[in-house]
């Protein structure tokens, strides 16, 4: 299932990676730190100690970016991954928000409203906004 949803994820990648090059061979193009780490992110699936199926999606530099929701199902989980791909391209899709102990964080939510899953903190607004462009690329 982790081979499944990691051959989903490349798919996804070289499928923008594919609309991008079909511009002109001599445009300047200047990549930030969050289109390169996301251009090897990857989706880790795993089990709860609560019994419920989750993914990550896991940075190129190690660092996790997302956390999903408890699904009930392997099936539901990889749903809520192809959830990641389809609604992670739109930045309506994200909600940047303080957390309790000061930092920030951000919800993906589906076109429903529900929340598909939830980054990590950060210290600054600005970091997490950031951070919403390595799932967007």
């Amino acid at each position: 299932m982790f081979t499944n949803i990691t051959r989903l994820a490349a798919l996804a990648l070289v499928s923008i990676s594919l609309v991008a090059c079909s511009g002109e061979a001599d445009e300047s193009v200047q990549e930030d730190s969050a289109e390169i780490v996301s251009r090897t992110a990857r989706f880790e699936t795993f089990t709860g100690l609560d019994g419920q199926f989750y993914f990550d999606l896991v940075a190129g530099n190690g660092e996790n970016v997302l956390r999903s929701e408890g699904y009930k199902s392997e099936a539901a989980r990889d749903g809520g991954v192809k959830s990641v791909i389809q609604n992670g391209v739109d930045a309506k899709s994200f909600a940047v928000l303080p957390a309790k102990n000061g930092e920030y964080y951000f919800n993906l939510k589906a076109g429903n409203g529900e929340i598909i899953a939830t980054s990590e903190t950060y210290t600054t607004k600005s970091s997490a906004t950031r951070a919403t462009r390595t799932v967007q690329a």
